[in-house]
């Protein structure tokens, strides 16, 4: 099931509760108010475990995803949170800003020098040491 179709199912079914909600609310003649508050406290908890599973979804699919970035980039999009997108709606922005940044230190880290090779002082025999 592609993510688009996960989505939207996601969404009719957290939709169908919340209109299954409104009519009970809106009832106050023909249903007793007892049957009321037993029907919304089970429908409540019925959404909000739902919205539980696809938030653990969401973030499993990202911790996925994650694992196959390189660090710099990793960090960058940790820090994002999901919305409609997994990764935020500014990812692209996001990752170009890692790699500017990225570059811009390679660049300002100085060259590390040519180091020859220092001859060792060496004990010869006779007791002197150069």
């Amino acid at each position: 099931m592609s993510p688009k179709r996960s989505l939207s199912l996601r969404e009719r079914y957290i939709c169908a509760l919340g209109l299954r909600l409104n009519v009970i609310l809106k009832d106050t003649e023909n249903i007793p108010s007892e049957i009321k508050e037993e029907l919304l406290t089970h429908l409540s908890d019925a959404v909000r475990l739902f919205t539980n599973l696809f938030h653990r979804l969401t973030m499993s699919r990202r911790n996925c995803i994650l694992l196959l970035l390189s660090e710099n980039i990793k960090e960058v999009v940790e820090k994002s949170h999901p919305t409609d997108l997994l990764f935020g709606d500014n990812l692209s922005e996001h990752v170009k800003s890692a790699k500017h940044i990225v570059s811009l230190s390679k660049a300002l880290c100085p060259a590390p020098k040519n180091l020859t090779a220092v001859r060792k002082c060496q004990k010869k025999e006779g007791g002197t040491t150069y």
